[in-house]
Formats: C-alpha cells, structure tokens, sequence
C-alpha cells in the first residue's frame, strides 16, 4: 500500500459521523462500542484495537507493538502520526466527507510526503484537484 493509496482510503471512508469518536469520553477510539474506529484502528483486528484503547496507547506504541500490518507500518510514523491527526480533529470532517479545512490539512500532507495529488484525489465525483463536482 502507498503512502498515497492509504490517504485516499482514509478520505474516501470518513465523516464526520463515522470516526470512531467516542462522545462520552469526548475522544477518538481505535475501536468503539458502536463498531467504527479510527484511521489506524480501521488496519487492527478488533481485539488488538480494544487493547490499544484500555492500555491507552497512542500510534508509537501501536507501532512499536506491531499491532498493524507491516505494509501499514512501513508507512512510516511520520505519515500515520499526520493521518491520526487529521482523522482526530473534528473541524476536518462534515456529514459528506472532507470539510473545506480538512481539504487544506490534506493538501498539507500530500505536500510534506510529496506525494502524487492526483493518486489521492482520484475519488469519484472529484477531479485531480480535489474540487467536488
């Protein structure tokens, strides 16, 4: 999987209602009791997710435990460090997707990874901008 393939996987699946957000706790899980989960905690089986959220561990101790696939992990920890991130804040997703401000945080990404912006925003609907139709 590719830097750019793992980006527009996360783009394409997400809104704001989907992130694996837990609002009792006012947190993003790896895996919640509604059954959704995060950006990373989508490549972990459920019962590794479950402990990844009781022992409270953040995406370095998720990597270090090798609790994702190493195509995942070969990512890098920068990259799932800014995907976590973007997945997290809650101003970059509406009920459709991407909000205009989690399009600027994904243009961030796409250009301190230098990946390819049109691999990532070769989503149906859209053209290589990113621009919704």
């Amino acid at each position: 999987m590719t830097k750019e393939e793992f980006l527009k996987d996360t783009i394409e699946f997400f809104t704001l209602d989907n992130r694996g957000f837990d609002p009792d706790t006012n947190n993003c899980n790896y895996h919640c009791i509604d059954g959704n989960k995060c950006a990373i905690g989508r490549y972990m089986t459920v019962e590794m997710a479950d402990k990844s959220d009781y022992q409270n561990w953040d995406i370095d101790d998720i990597i270090q435990e090798k609790l994702l696939p190493k195509n995942v992990i070969d990512l890098g920890n920068n990259f799932l460090h800014d995907i976590q991130s973007l997945h997290d804040t809650e101003s970059n997703w509406n009920d459709e997707g991407l909000s205009e401000e989690g399009k600027r945080n994904v243009d961030g990404i796409i250009y301190d990874f230098k990946l390819d912006k049109n691999k990532v925003y070769e989503l149906e609907g859209n053209d290589s901008t990113g621009n919704i139709h």
